[in-house]
């Protein structure tokens, strides 16, 4: 049983130490961890992951100026390393700044002292006990350290745990004074070590007397205790005591070295906001304002009482109070800083007129003792930014509007006296009224009704694009055979095709079955593709128009063999009126508007096109639209013009 014991106990202690002590890079070990210390790791792993962030540092980034002396480091780095380390075991719910304190002091107890008094006891009874029961009992009171550790770090509260802890400690210190020489021994000063440490965790006088009581038991114990020692206790065993002294010391410099730099860095932090518009608050984890600095007075008009407790959450504007209860919680949960805009109800005297909403750019910090510190600088000058921006913005949105509809006016005016000098120009051109005396005159009427066909179609290409723009372009969707929708766009094109000799060819799958969308809308996109294809395709080329289904998904595509596009072209591609422009098409007369309006009709459909082109090398276009048309009936944009605008006018193809 001893055996077994002096083996499992210091495997078990060894694995909490390492799961104590792992940091934040945390590491997995090899072997398979208790059920208590992964329930441990699980429950501290989120606070390994982040440190405090210095007062001074948070006050530096929302001030835009360096702290005084930012630079200087008030503790050593060993110092606040530990400091870190005890941040990190404190439990979430622990928020006030004393009992935080007296926690830190019992951890720096468990994990500092307590190992001392396992030395000295395992170094004085090892002469008299057997080794194997000496170090069990050594490993006992190690795992009995960490074991408090943890349990005060899961649970936050340390009542029991503290009291545990000085039984524990009065019992090692009992049987070390027992096993060399009593109260006459070498050590005898361990008797006053309860009473010590009870104060110092503590440091209250009902802590200091429970203390004294157990060292009195300590002093009683003797008389028991005292037969045990067989031979007089080596003299370099006085240094047991000295050690906790030393420890003592170090422990009690630590916490007045800690408090000191708090104090200065709250100092600078103040000196620094006189100079700055920024008011300095303190917060608790649930958000409460615990104090104010006197800034509040001339930054925000307000006296800094107003906002204590709830006073300044209820002076925010309530969509901004989402982000300040995110903020806080963020930094309850472990985060090392956070950032937020908030705005303020001033009063008259403050900045603006009476209860008007002002702006205020909010850092938060977390202090060394647990406690918040927010910065909330004067965010004015960005929130006239922003409302510049958004000014730009809506004047943009008024200006597309207001071309949108010029367009769509003009189009209109111009449609009307456009349909009658192409019908009068038919007339003529047919000879209705009397043959024309010259030749000429039929060919002039002939230019006429050639120039206001392609007027007109410029003209409905623009009505098109501007009702697609302005959300009033509605789509029709029906089932129909691709097939025999694509036929009248081909044999348009096939007419060019062949005064070029193009060859235009099909390439249809065999199962492509009904395509769901806007029939007229498919048709428009075929005819401007294909006569794109064959304007910029040079004399003897090729030009092929294809299909295909896989399962939902239905695409289309115009390939040809023509000029090609360069790749810092493509991306203008499809913006309204926007032409390629080179050598070789400059020959051809256009507006820029086919492409937009493809793209147009593809996104009402909830479809996707993409251009596959290089400089010499052809051009291929594919639209992929829902085979279903799940997707073209959810995409008629919300800001339809109330006119009807349904009638989209004879088919056409736009250049």
């Amino acid at each position: 049983m001893p055996a077994r014991l002096c083996t499992a106990v210091p495997r078990g202690a060894y694995r909490w130490l390492t799961m104590i002590s792992i940091g934040p890079d945390f590491v997995r070990p090899a072997t398979p961890l208790p059920i208590p210390a992964a329930w441990l790791i699980h429950s501290l792993k989120h606070r390994w992951q982040v440190s405090p962030v210095p007062v001074r540092a948070a006050y530096s980034r929302v001030s835009g100026i360096r702290a005084v002396n930012e630079s200087h480091n008030f503790l050593p780095d060993w110092m606040t390393s530990l400091r870190s380390l005890g941040d990190r075991l404190l439990h979430p719910r622990v928020k006030d700044p004393e009992a935080r304190q007296a926690q830190l002091r019992l951890f720096a107890l468990a994990l500092g002292a307590q190992p001392v008094f396992a030395f000295a006891f395992f170094a004085t009874a090892a002469a008299i006990l057997p080794f194997a029961y000496v170090l069990a009992v050594a490993g006992i009171v190690a795992v009995c350290a960490l074991a408090m550790v943890a349990t005060v770090s899961l649970t936050g509260r340390d009542g029991f745990a503290g009291l545990a802890g000085l039984v524990v400690l009065s019992t090692v210190c009992a049987a070390i004074l027992a096993m060399t020489g009593g109260l006459s021994g070498p050590i005898a000063l361990l008797a006053a070590v309860p009473a010590a440490e009870a104060w110092w965790v503590r440091r209250s006088k009902p802590a200091l007397l429970t203390g004294l009581a157990f060292s009195v038991a300590i002093v009683l114990s003797q008389g028991l205790l005292g037969p045990i020692a067989q031979q007089a206790a080596p003299a370099w065993l006085v240094l047991a005591p000295l050690a906790w002294v030393a420890s003592l010391v170090l422990r009690l410099y630590a916490s007045e070295a800690g408090r000191t730099a708090a104090t200065r860095e709250a100092e600078e932090a103040g000196a620094a906001s006189d100079l700055q518009p920024v008011v300095v608050l303190s917060l608790d984890e649930d958000g409460q304002v615990l104090s104010a600095s006197h800034k509040a007075r001339s930054v925000m008009g307000l006296h800094p009482g107003l906002l204590i407790g709830g006073g300044l959450f209820e002076r925010m504007l309530v969509t901004d109070r989402v982000e300040w209860l995110t903020a806080v919680a963020d930094m309850r949960e472990g985060a090392a800083t956070r950032e937020t805009v908030v705005r303020i109800r001033l009063p008259e005297t403050g900045k603006g007129a009476s209860g008007q909403m002002h702006a205020f750019h909010a850092h938060f910090a977390r202090n060394w003792n647990g406690t918040l510190t927010v910065f909330l600088a004067d965010d004015a000058r960005t929130e006239r930014l922003r409302e510049e921006l958004r000014a730009v913005q809506d004047n943009a949105e008024s200006a597309s509007i207001a071309k949108n509809r010029f367009l769509a006016s003009v189009s209109h005016e111009l449609r009307t006296p456009l349909n009658a000098i192409i019908g009068f120009a038919d007339i003529l051109d047919q000879e209705l009224f009397g043959g024309f005396e010259d030749p000429r005159q039929k060919e002039y009427v002939g230019l006429i009704s050639k120039s206001g066909a392609h007027l007109l179609s410029v003209v409905n290409a623009i009505l098109d694009v501007s009702k697609i723009e302005s959300g009033a372009y509605a789509i029709h969707a029906e089932a129909f055979d691709f097939t025999e929708a694509a036929a009248m766009p081909r044999s348009i094109a096939l007419q060019q095709a062949s005064s070029k000799n193009i060859r235009l060819e099909t390439v249809f799958g065999t199962d492509l079955g009904d395509l769901v969308a806007d029939r007229r809308a498919i048709q428009q996109i075929l005819i401007n593709l294909l006569s794109n294809a064959v304007k910029f395709t040079p004399d003897g080329g090729d030009v092929t128009l294809g299909a295909r289904r896989t399962g939902d998904q239905f695409t289309f595509w115009v390939n040809d063999s023509g000029i090609g596009i360069a790749e810092s072209d493509l991306k203008r591609l499809g913006q309204p009126f926007m032409q390629v422009q080179n050598d070789y098409t400059r020959n051809f007369e256009g507006t820029g508007l086919g492409l937009s309006l493809v793209k147009g009709l593809v996104q009402l459909h909830g479809g996707t096109i993409a251009i596959d082109s290089a400089p010499g090398e052809g051009t291929c276009v594919s639209v992929t639209l829902a085979a279903s048309g799940a997707k073209c009936r959810m995409h008629r944009l919300p800001n339809a013009e109330q006119e009807d605008m349904t009638s989209h006018g004879p088919y056409r193809k736009t250049a």
